[in-house]
């Protein structure tokens, strides 16, 4: 017991006040909604486009799964190690200002989307800054798992 313990605080896997539940799934949903005008007004993607191509490539998958790893483990894992271990290691280094940026630009890299890099970098910038102010990993993950469900649910129903 004793390991797991470290383990988490040493991730910033904290329990939080309520009132960062609620920034939390607030930004969440928030985020969601900028997120949706930023691509389709601001950038002009085709978002149809998008979510026809998403359908096609995973006919051949189980929804369950599909949400299993989009909603719970990709948000898990990319909070894990952008906000948990990078930020955490650069925090030791650097000022927040500089390791939130660097962890927020890391976190846009690996998405591989140009258009959606802009989002990205900004929602990236904003979970290291929930991370640090609540000096837990807990709000970034309720925000990174909200935004996931509502697009998840946004290309599954179309």
């Amino acid at each position: 017991m004793r390991y797991s313990k470290k383990w988490a605080q040493s991730l910033h896997i904290i329990p939080i006040p309520f009132n960062w539940t609620l920034i939390a799934l607030l930004f969440g949903l928030s985020y969601w909604q900028i997120d949706q005008w930023l691509m389709s007004y601001l950038l002009q993607t085709d978002r149809q486009a998008d979510i026809t191509a998403w359908q096609q490539n995973t006919a051949n998958y189980h929804p369950i799964s599909l949400f299993i790893s989009s909603v719970l483990f990709a948000p898990v894992f990319e909070e894990l190690v952008f906000r948990g271990l990078m930020l955490r290691a650069l925090l030791q280094k650097a000022n927040g200002f500089i390791s939130v940026t660097m962890t927020a630009l890391l976190f846009a890299a690996i998405h591989l989307s140009w258009p959606e890099a802009i989002s990205v970098f900004a929602v990236g910038l904003i979970y290291g800054w929930m991370t640090v102010k609540s000096k837990s990993l807990i709000p970034a993950l309720l925000a990174h798992i909200t935004h996931n469900a509502l697009t998840y649910w946004q290309y599954a129903s179309a």
